[in-house]
């Protein structure tokens, strides 16, 4: 069995690295420093059993306002769907609306913790992962027929898929 881990920050991996040596493990385990796009299995032989990524993505709680979370999320779909689609795969996810970037539906959920930090654990099965399509978020101003109606607030608009599939779904808010 070979187990790889792997950081996009540097110092992640040399932390990890360490760590291991510390158990006496260090021999059993390979570590790199790359993105989760230049991840690849190893052996791409059609016939070779699969194996189980595990990801631990950044939640963006450190950050605020970065989009290293939404990257990061978007980067591990494209991985789940060209490179490891016949592999188990788990995310960790400490936002919902983070997992959902992943774009490829999940075969179970689990809502774990990570420290004070409520989490998803997003389950992949092997076989075909189709992408997901990405919620747009857009702002309409009501018409004057839906003001007559007693609706006077704003609506919000779900739209999914590119602007030539975009279908939408519509939520009053405080009605």
């Amino acid at each position: 069995v070979v187990v790889r881990g792997s950081a996009r920050k540097r110092g992640a991996s040399a932390t990890a690295q360490q760590n291991a040596r510390r158990a006496g493990v260090d021999r059993d385990l390979i570590f790199e420093h790359c993105e989760i796009a230049e991840q690849r299995p190893q052996n791409d032989d059609p016939e070779a059993p699969p194996g189980l990524l595990c990801v631990n993505p950044p939640y963006g709680q450190r950050i605020p306002g970065s989009d290293e979370a939404a990257e990061a999320h978007r980067a591990i779909g494209v991985a789940l769907r060209e490179h490891f689609a016949s592999w188990n795969a788990v995310v960790l996810t400490g936002e919902p609306t983070l997992g959902q970037l992943i774009g490829c539906e999940a075969s179970r959920v689990h809502t774990v913790w990570n420290g004070a930090i409520e989490c998803r654990l997003l389950r992949f099965a092997p076989g075909e992962r189709k992408a997901r399509l990405e919620p747009v978020f857009v702002r309409h101003v009501l018409p004057v027929s839906m003001d007559r109606l007693g609706v006077v607030e704003p609506l919000e608009h779900f739209a999914m898929g590119t602007a030539a599939q975009r279908c939408g779904l519509f939520r009053a808010e405080g009605a």
